[in-house]
């Protein structure tokens, strides 16, 4: 990911592109809660971080999915549940 986003996610996740730790974080959610819930919470703060720093008001589903976090042509599994959260609760 050679983007002006992928070097803003790299600026913040210093071990983006560790391709084992990467494996773990694009799985998706399953299990008990507590078994993902820091995942979730990586997700779903590092969404806020890349929209705050585009300066995006409203976030397009489609550009989170597709555009901001794809890795070697995948996308995280679990992005769908964040983002379905985040708008569920209006966040």
């Amino acid at each position: 990911m050679d983007s002006p986003v992928g070097d803003f996610i790299r600026t913040q996740i210093p071990d983006w592109d560790d391709d084992v730790i990467a494996t773990a974080r694009f799985k998706a959610f399953s299990g008990q809660r507590s078994d993902w819930e820091a995942r979730f919470q990586f997700w779903r703060d590092l969404i806020i971080k890349v929209a705050e720093h585009l300066g995006c008001i409203i976030i397009d589903t489609e550009e989170v999915k597709n555009k901001w976090f794809v890795r070697g042509g995948l996308t995280p599994l679990c992005l769908n549940d964040v983002l379905m959260w985040r708008s569920s609760k209006h966040d």
